[in-house]
């Protein structure tokens, strides 16, 4: 759990500042202020902040770390948290005039979720999530009937190979989601490797307008990925076949397979080694 901390100007605004911890998958409740001044909010954490005259007519905006919002004191609003939230409402008129018009709780796991996927979908478009991220997305885009496909790889020296995959893989599913082997796992499996560190390897994948999500494993395979996401195909390319490792945890799943064509000539391997001649021959 987050603690309380002090962002250094409430005492200079107002000397009414109230902190109220809320945690991830919560809502607090839907409030008014009768007082007539501006009401401040400041928060710590990731949260989603619906206003609006009543509970009709609410609408939201993400507010993430040291994030604030104003709005008149006669505008009903409510938090509710995505992570663990710290939030501090504070006006230069007390709040000790609250009236609660929707009591507040937990939410559900629907709900959840799809505010989750709602937020890496329009906030952070680019972000790489983790394996616990990815699942919870998921099971909300599952629920909305979306057709969900995978493929997986290092993405090292990205190359007009796993362009011609990620391209491929996109076509076989409305939202794709791409995992990444960390460093460690590459390195694992290929000592030397990789060229390129996950930061850059991630960020060019999810840099390109095929992959929906980008989900770091750090597993030999993805199967950590394949079990929390449940695609309804994983794509591989025949490099690996139905023979490949991830392809079997994904049949054991029960996970259609997809096996697409390659590019001849496009891989790492030759591009280092290209590489290295060039530089030998210098």
């Amino acid at each position: 759990m987050i603690t309380a901390r002090t962002w250094g100007f409430e005492d200079l605004v107002c000397p009414w500042g109230r902190r109220v911890s809320i945690p991830a998958q919560s809502r607090g409740p839907l409030h008014v202020h009768d007082s007539k001044e501006e009401v401040i909010l400041v928060v710590e954490g990731l949260a989603w902040i619906e206003s609006g005259k009543d509970e009709n007519s609410l609408s939201g905006a993400w507010i993430g770390d040291n994030g604030r919002i104003a709005f008149p004191c006669s505008l009903a609003h409510r938090i509710t948290a995505l992570r663990d939230v710290l939030a501090i409402e504070f006006s230069p008129n007390s709040l000790a005039d609250s009236r609660e018009i929707l009591a507040g709780g937990k939410v559900g796991e629907a709900e959840f979720g799809a505010l989750l996927a709602e937020f890496y979908r329009r906030e952070s478009r680019s972000a790489v999530i983790g394996v616990e991220e990815a699942g919870i997305i998921a099971s909300a885009l599952r629920k909305e009937g979306r057709m969900i496909g995978m493929c997986s790889g290092a993405f090292d020296l990205l190359h007009l190979g796993h362009v011609e995959l990620l391209q491929q893989a996109r076509q076989r599913c409305e939202v794709l989601f791409v995992a990444v082997a960390s460093d460690a796992a590459v390195a694992a499996l290929r000592p030397g490797r990789p060229f390129i560190g996950q930061k850059g390897r991630t960020g060019l994948v999810a840099a390109t307008k095929w992959a929906d999500y980008v989900v770091l494993t750090e597993g030999k395979t993805c199967a950590d990925a394949l079990k929390a996401v449940r695609p309804h195909s994983y794509i591989t390319t025949t490099e690996y076949g139905f023979e490949g490792v991830e392809t079997k945890e994904a049949a054991a799943l029960g996970i259609a397979v997809h096996v697409v064509g390659t590019i001849p000539g496009f891989s790492t391997s030759n591009i280092a080694a290209t590489v290295a001649a060039k530089e030998k021959a210098r």
